[in-house]
This record gives structure tokens, C-alpha cells and sequence, in this order.
């Protein structure tokens, strides 16, 4: 038989061969469960990331006393001395890599860390050394945002870094996982998310936290603040609306908001790895991570953290309906979702807008003491107010856009709308400026992870 049809009750759960998870099909008449069916996997895969890079960076510029250094370091360093002298200690810039949006980026006045520049963006943020080659410390740490991850996926995430990389004048030597974020959101009935499953949970951790809202169970967690493994558990839908805002996680799911009932709960099962558990489950590259991570989240759910039935009797014990659900539930890293950034977009201006409103009706009613009752008041009005009592009304704020563009950057992605779409379309943008051409970058799959597809520098353009 071959491995990847080999039955994962059979094979305690280790299955080499997995395809990628796909975006939840929806449920016919809202989102209901069969009477025989005690859970349901809605999406599956890697929330947050966080990767040490070693580069190899190839010479094309000097600085003083004749040391070898690249154009990008010296632009990078140009742009920290004009982020002294911006609003916000930040200043703009943007790498193109072909196939993909631009990466539009601050950078911050200040290193940190040992590093000597920071780059952030609503993508993700990079800690970058300026030195040649790789030494003990990695060249370069990565955080790769949550949306970032569901917006493209995991293999394309690494392909645009990878790119961005030779992009900007270096040859990657090798990629690790410093913290993987595993995890699978599903669907259960409201009976069975209440206060009492930590009595049912057998975990290798001694510490654990109960949370409740309204003296109703919200969350638990599993592990130390310190620990190098943890799990947590929570409703999603409830930290959604009360923190994270990440509405575009319904269109992962393949739901919407009011087709779920309060008869049912999504509840995120999620656990935090970091590099030393890593490394400890055998996974120490990128490759090793896409090729082993069934078999990290067999032993996640079915050794390290179990919810059972019982725990009396041992050999009466079985594993919760739900969390048999969980443990089946995980197929690999996540396709992308294209819809994502337009939903997160939409999302921000309706927040930016209220904030504008609310602002512009306060200033109305701060500076107006002589309105009479009924007296109509319109927005423009309101807003035509506001700006006569600012001298600096035409004061040129281009830089201040430009800066804050960075948080919210997604304008050179073309979105489709299109609910068919089950991948990232990429987008064809040509070289501009400083952007030597490349060669245009091939797809990856879990095989090419280890980096042997690279040209060496011989090849490469200066």
C-alpha cells in the first residue's frame, strides 16, 4: 500500500505524503453538524512563522577604508539617516521581485538587537545584519505576519523571501524555523466547549490556564510563559471580534459570520514550537518542516496533549469525538486565499473612516456653541469647518503618506474577487530603478525547500 493512502489510525497518525489543506466548501443550510459527525475541520495549517536566514551577500559597492559592501547596505544606511529626521523616525522604501506585489517597507531609524536595520511592514519584518557572510549570528530574522501566511501560503512566502533576497544582492545558504505556530480551527457543538475540559485533558506539561469571560470558558492554555512548547485553545470567532479583527478568516472557513449559530463554537486548537522543540522533533530546515509536519502534529495532539473521555480508568479511556476531529484534522501548510488582503483592506477603511467622522463631529461640536435646534449639519460642512480653522490646510504631507503607507501596503496586489479562486494569482511587475532584471523565479514545491535550486554566484548578475 502506499504511504499516502496508509490509514492514519493504523500508522498512529504519521502519513509522509499529504496533500495541501483546502479552503472550506461551506455547509448547506449554515453551519450545521450531522447527528453522527462531532466535529468538522475547517481550515488547517501555519498562523505565525518566524525564520533565521543565513546569506552570503555578493560585493558591488565600497565604504570607507576599502571594505566590501553591497549597494542595497549602502541605500539602507542612507535611508536610517533621513528616518532620523522623519515623523515617526521611519522612512520608505520598496523591493520589487518579480511575480510578486512589491514589498513596501519602513526603515527604522535604529537597529536592534546586534542588527543594524529594521525593516517593517504589514507583510512581514526583518531584522538584517550588515555583515558579508554568515558568522554565528544568522544574518537575517524574519517574522512572517499571520495574514501574510494566509494570504499566500507557506511554499510562496519562502519563494518571495528567496527572491527578495537575490533581489537585493545575496545567495541564500540556509533557512531555519526559529517558532512554528501550528494550527486547526473547528467546528464543535456549544455542549462540548465548557468549563471542565481541563479535567479531561492528559498533557506532559504541569501548567495549564483556565480564561473565562462572563463566567463562561473563553480559552485554555497548555505550558508555561516560558515554555518551549505550548498549546492554546480559544474561540475564535469571540477573539476576532473583541481583539484581532480578522474577519477574513470566515472566508478561509467558508462561512459567514451569521450562519454561525450559538449552538456551535469554532475554537482554534494552536500550538507555539520554538527552535529548540523544533530542532528536537527533527525539524531543523524549511524542507524538514514542510516534509515532517504530520508527523509533528501526530505527537502534538496524540502524546504531548490529549482531550479524552475519561481519565479514571486507563483502559477505558478514549479520546474526545472533537479531538479525534483535531487530531485527523491537520493536512499541511495552507493554499492561499486571495481574498484575504481585499477583506482586510475593506476593514481598514471602515475603521479609519469612523475614526475620521467621529473625529470631524467632535471638532464641530467643540468649535459650533450657537447651533439651534433642527438646524441641519451636514458631513461637508462639518468637514469644510475643520479644515478653514487649519493654517497648514495645503502643508504638503506626502512624506507622512508615504511612511504610513507601509502599514497598510497592498496596492500593487491584484485581488480576485472571484469565491473559485483557490490560489494567489501573481502579479507581473517589471524592474524599475536600482532593480537589476532577474531570471524569473520557478515555482517551489516541498522537495526544492533546501535551496540546491539557487545559482551559484558565478551566474548571477552583479
Amino acid at each position: 500500500m502506499p504511504k499516502a493512502t496508509i490509514d492514519r489510525e493504523k500508522n498512529g497518525g504519521l502519513i509522509d505524503y499529504q496533500p495541501p489543506s483546502k479552503r472550506a466548501s461551506g455547509f448547506a443550510g449554515g453551519c450545521v453538524l450531522q447527528d453522527d459527525q462531532p466535529a468538522k475541520v475547517l481550515c488547517s495549517g501555519v498562523d505565525t512563522l518566524y525564520l533565521t536566514v543565513d546569506v552570503e551577500w555578493i560585493p558591488s559597492a565600497f565604504k570607507a577604508g576599502g571594505i566590501m559592501t553591497t549597494n542595497w547596505f549602502k541605500r539602507l544606511h542612507d535611508n536610517k539617516r533621513r528616518a532620523s529626521n522623519e515623523p515617526g523616525n521611519v522612512f520608505p522604501d520598496v523591493i520589487r521581485v518579480e511575480d510578486f506585489p512589491a514589498w513596501q517597507f519602513n526603515t527604522s531609524s535604529y537597529g536592534m538587537g546586534g542588527y543594524s536595520f529594521m525593516l517593517a511592514s504589514r507583510f512581514m519584518t526583518w531584522k538584517l545584519g550588515d555583515w558579508m557572510e554568515p558568522n554565528s549570528r544568522p544574518s537575517i530574522l524574519i517574522e512572517m505576519r499571520s495574514e501574510t501566511l494566509w494570504t499566500f501560503g507557506v511554499l510562496e512566502c519562502m519563494r518571495w523571501i528567496r527572491g527578495i533576497i537575490q533581489t537585493m544582492g545575496g545567495v541564500v545558504k540556509i533557512m531555519k524555523p526559529s517558532r512554528v505556530d501550528m494550527c486547526v480551527d473547528v467546528l464543535i457543538r456549544q455542549g462540548d466547549w465548557k468549563m471542565g475540559i481541563q479535567d479531561h485533558a492528559i498533557t506532559r506539561t504541569r501548567d495549564f490556564q483556565t480564561y473565562q469571560q462572563h463566567r463562561k470558558l473563553s480559552g485554555l492554555g497548555f505550558g508555561g510563559k516560558t515554555a518551549k512548547l505550548k498549546c492554546r485553545m480559544y474561540d475564535k470567532p469571540k477573539e476576532i471580534a473583541n481583539a484581532s479583527g480578522k474577519y477574513w478568516m470566515y472566508d478561509v472557513w467558508g462561512i459567514k459570520p451569521e450562519d454561525l449559530t450559538d449552538d456551535y463554537r469554532v475554537i482554534r486548537v494552536e500550538f507555539q514550537l520554538m527552535r529548540e522543540k523544533v530542532k528536537e522533533l527533527g525539524i531543523d530546515t524549511i524542507a524538514d518542516m514542510q516534509r515532517k509536519q504530520d508527523q509533528c502534529w501526530s505527537y502534538l495532539t496524540r502524546k504531548w496533549l490529549q482531550i479524552v473521555t475519561r481519565i479514571d480508568k486507563r483502559d477505558r479511556r478514549d479520546d474526545a469525538g472533537w479531538w479525534k476531529a483535531v487530531q485527523r484534522g491537520y493536512k499541511g501548510s495552507q493554499l492561499a486565499c486571495p481574498l484575504i488582503p481585499a477583506k482586510a483592506v475593506s476593514k481598514d477603511k471602515r475603521q479609519l473612516k469612523a475614526q475620521a467622522k467621529g473625529m470631524v463631529v467632535s471638532h464641530m461640536a467643540c468649535s459650533t456653541s450657537d447651533i439651534e435646534d433642527g438646524e441641519p449639519i451636514t458631513f461637508r460642512q462639518a468637514m469644510e469647518n475643520m479644515i478653514s480653522e487649519y493654517e497648514d490646510a495645503d502643508e504638503d504631507i506626502s512624506q507622512l503618506v508615504l511612511n504610513r503607507r507601509a502599514k497598510y501596503a497592498r496596492a500593487e496586489m491584484k485581488i480576485q474577487e472571484s469565491e473559485s479562486v483557490q490560489a494567489y494569482q501573481r502579479v507581473e511587475l517589471s524592474p524599475v530603478g536600482p532593480y537589476p532584471q532577474r531570471p524569473k523565479l520557478e515555482p517551489w514545491n516541498g522537495e526544492q525547500l533546501d535551496f540546491a535550486d539557487i545559482p551559484t554566484t558565478d551566474q548571477r548578475l552583479p
